[in-house]
C-alpha cells in the first residue's frame, strides 16, 4: 500500500526539479526562457502536485511546445504514466533520455528510467504480416503507419489488453481480434484472403456451330396426295350424309309438331318439340362442315394428281378446277 505513495512523492520531487527557476543549482545549461513557458511548467507542477494528471499533461505540453526540452518531455511522460496512458510515457520518457537542451540531471535521469521501465511493462509487441502493396493499417479503427509494412513484415508496440487489427485494400478489408499480455511479443493472426481481388469469372465460350445442311428437294409425289384428297373426299361426303339425315329428321319434328291436329295432347308433342331445333342445327352443321370436307378433298386430289397442267383456283367463295 505504500508503494504507490512513496512513488507519488519521489514523482513530486522530480517534477519540481522541472521548473527551471527551481533548479538552478543542478543545471548551469539553463537560459533565460520565456515567460510563458515559466507559466505553463508552473502550472504543469501544481496540477501534477494536485493530482490532476491531464491538466498536468496538457500543461507540459504547451511549455514544451514553446521551449522543447527534456524536462519538458519528461514532465509529459510522468503525467500520460499516471493516466495510464503508457504508450505516450514510454515514447516521451525515452525522448527525454535523449533530448540534449535543458538535459536531465542524473537523478531526473535514474527517475525518468525507473518509469519508462514500469511504462514498458505494461506494453506489448505485435508484428503484422505483410500485405498487398497499397494496403492501409488499422489499430482498433484508427490509421497506424509501421516501417517497411505493407512490403514487408512490421513490428508494432502497443498498450496492454485487446486490440482489433485490420488491414484494408480499397474497400476490402480484414481483421484479427487479440488480446496482449504486458512484456509480450505476439504475431498477428490474420486472414488476408478477403484482401484479394475479385477474380473475374472466365468468358463463355461459344461453340462454332456446324454449317448448315442444304435443305433437300421435297420428294416426288407418288400419288399418296391424290389418295388422301379423296378419302378426305369421301369422308365428307359421308358427314354431309348423316347431316342431311339429321337435318331431315329435325324437320319432320318440327313439321309434326306445327301440323298436329287441334285437341292433340302435349305431352305426345313435347319430346319432338325438344329435339326438332338440335337435329336441324346438328344436321345443317354437319352437312355444311361434310361439303366443305368433300370439296377440299376433291381440290388435294386433283392437286396431287401429278398433272402438272391442272390448277386449282379460289376467288372468293367460288371453286374453279381448271385443266
Amino acid at each position: 500500500m505504500l508503494a504507490r505513495p512513496l512513488a507519488l512523492v519521489l514523482a513530486l520531487s522530480a517534477v519540481a526539479l522541472a521548473a527551471p527557476a527551481r533548479a538552478q543549482t543542478e543545471d548551469a545549461q539553463t537560459d533565460e526562457a520565456p515567460p510563458a513557458y515559466e507559466a505553463a511548467v508552473d502550472e504543469a507542477v501544481d496540477a501534477f502536485q494536485g493530482g490532476r494528471w491531464e491538466e498536468a499533461r496538457s500543461a507540459f505540453r504547451r511549455a514544451h511546445a514553446i521551449s522543447p526540452n527534456a524536462r519538458t518531455l519528461r514532465g509529459v511522460g510522468m503525467a500520460a504514466f499516471e493516466l495510464s496512458a503508457y504508450l505516450e510515457a514510454a515514447e516521451a520518457l525515452e525522448a527525454a533520455l535523449a533530448e540534449p537542451r535543458r538535459a536531465l540531471t542524473e537523478r531526473q535521469r535514474a527517475h525518468a528510467s525507473d518509469l519508462l521501465a514500469r511504462a514498458r511493462s505494461h506494453l506489448g509487441a505485435v508484428v503484422i504480416p505483410p500485405a498487398p502493396v497499397g494496403a492501409e493499417l488499422l489499430v482498433d479503427g484508427a490509421p497506424r503507419s509501421a516501417e517497411g509494412w505493407p512490403e514487408d513484415a512490421a513490428r508494432l508496440t502497443l498498450p496492454e489488453g485487446a486490440h482489433t487489427i485490420g488491414i484494408r485494400v480499397e474497400d476490402r478489408e480484414a481483421h484479427a481480434e487479440l488480446e496482449l499480455a504486458g512484456g509480450s511479443e505476439q504475431p498477428v493472426d490474420i486472414d488476408l484472403a478477403p484482401l484479394a481481388e475479385p477474380v473475374a469469372p472466365p468468358p463463355v465460350v461459344v461453340a462454332a456451330r456446324p454449317p448448315l445442311e442444304p435443305t433437300p428437294p421435297p420428294p416426288t409425289d407418288d400419288g399418296s396426295a391424290a389418295t388422301a384428297g379423296w378419302a378426305v373426299f369421301g369422308a365428307g361426303l359421308g358427314v354431309a350424309a348423316v347431316g342431311a339425315i339429321l337435318l331431315g329428321v329435325g324437320a319432320a319434328d318440327a313439321s309434326a309438331v306445327q301440323g298436329a291436329a287441334p285437341g292433340t295432347e302435349w305431352s305426345t308433342l313435347e319430346a319432338q318439340y325438344d329435339r326438332a331445333p338440335a337435329l336441324m342445327g346438328a344436321g345443317g352443321a354437319m352437312l355444311g362442315v361434310g361439303a366443305v370436307s368433300a370439296i377440299v378433298g376433291v381440290v388435294l386430289a386433283l392437286a396431287g394428281g401429278g398433272d402438272d397442267d391442272a390448277r386449282v383456283q379460289l376467288r372468293g367463295n367460288e371453286l374453279r378446277v381448271a385443266f
